[in-house]
C-alpha cells in the first residue's frame, strides 16, 4: 500500500513518520496550532518610510505680450516681420555681419519695383 515498496524494505524505520490512526490526528492536532502560533509570532516588516513632500514651484511671470509675428518664406528665405499688425521689414538674410540680431528692413514688393 506504500507507494515504493522498496523504500518500505530499506528504510522500515523511517518510511512512513506517523503511525496509521489515532496518532496522526493528535500529532496534526498538536503541530497545526504550534504553526499557526509561530507564524503570528513573527514580528512584522517595518513600515515603509513616509513619502517625500511634492514641491510645486509656481511659473514666474508671463511677460506681457509684445505681439510680433514672423512669417517665413520658404522658397526665397525671406522672413517677413509683423509688430502688433503693422508691417516693419523683412529679413533677407543680406545684412551686415554686425547686426546680431539683425533688424528688419522695408523690401519693395515685386509689383512696387
Amino acid at each position: 500500500m506504500f507507494p515504493f515498496p522498496l523504500a518500505k524494505r530499506a528504510f522500515p524505520k523511517i518510511w512512513f513518520p506517523f503511525p496509521r490512526g489515532k496518532g496522526l490526528g493528535v500529532r496534526f492536532l498538536i503541530l497545526l496550532p504550534l504553526l499557526a502560533l509561530a507564524s503570528c509570532a513573527a514580528k512584522p516588516p517595518p513600515p515603509p518610510p513616509a513619502p517625500e513632500p511634492i514641491v510645486y514651484a509656481t511659473p514666474p511671470d508671463a511677460p506681457p505680450p509684445d505681439d510680433w509675428n514672423l512669417f517665413p518664406d520658404p522658397t526665397t528665405g525671406q522672413v517677413d516681420v509683423y509688430h502688433q499688425g503693422n508691417y516693419v521689414g523683412s529679413v533677407t538674410g543680406n545684412e551686415p555681419a554686425n547686426q546680431d540680431p539683425p533688424i528688419p528692413h522695408a523690401v519693395p514688393s515685386p509689383g512696387e519695383e
